[in-house]
C-alpha cells in the first residue's frame, strides 16, 4: 500500500521534516528528500530500498484503513499542507482514491 505526494508547483520542494500521518496517528517523517516540480513521490508503507520517486516507511504492517482513513501531509512547523480522505473500499473503486 502507498500514498502518492505530487508537487503541483513550478519549483522543487525539500521535504525534510515533513510528515505523513493517518487517522490513528501512524507517522512517516521524510529525511532529506527533494521532490521536483511536477513530480510525484510514492510513500510505500512496507519495507524496501528508497529509490528515485519512491520512499519506504519500513513498517511490517498496514497503515491505511480500507474502511476509511485520511492521509495528511504536515509541514515541519506542524501546519497542514494537504490532506486526502476516503471512505470504505468498494469493487468499483478497488481501494484507490485520487485526490487533487
Amino acid at each position: 500500500e502507498w500514498v502518492n505526494i505530487h508537487n503541483n508547483g513550478k519549483k522543487k520542494v525539500q521535504l525534510k521534516g515533513f510528515t505523513v500521518k493517518d487517522n490513528t496517528g501512524y507517522t512517516y517523517t521524510f529525511d532529506s528528500y527533494t521532490i521536483g516540480a511536477g513530480k510525484t513521490v510514492k510513500v510505500r508503507t512496507g519495507k524496501g530500498k528508497n529509490v528515485s520517486g519512491t520512499v519506504h516507511w519500513n513498517r511490517g504492517s498496514y497503515v491505511w484503513n480500507n474502511t476509511g482513513d485520511k492521509a495528511r501531509l504536515i509541514k515541519p512547523n506542524g501546519k497542514l499542507q494537504d490532506s486526502c480522505s476516503w471512505k470504505k473500499s468498494t469493487s468499483a473503486n478497488k481501494g484507490i482514491k485520487n485526490c487533487h
